[in-house]
């Protein structure tokens, strides 16, 4: 499933027509059961889980 929290964020410079490669915000998907986290840049990051 996604995960984002700067929706607005990226909502407010396409309006502003900055474009993705400018951008300081990225598209994430949280990939479960795997625990990676996928950025629209093509990285990957472990997601780390507390309990």
């Amino acid at each position: 499933f996604c995960v984002d929290f700067s929706i607005g964020a990226r909502w407010r410079e396409r309006k502003n027509a900055i474009l993705p490669a400018d951008s300081r915000m990225h598209l994430a998907a949280l990939r479960w059961p795997e625990n990676l986290i996928m950025l629209n840049s093509g990285k990957y990051c472990p997601a780390e889980r507390n309990r």
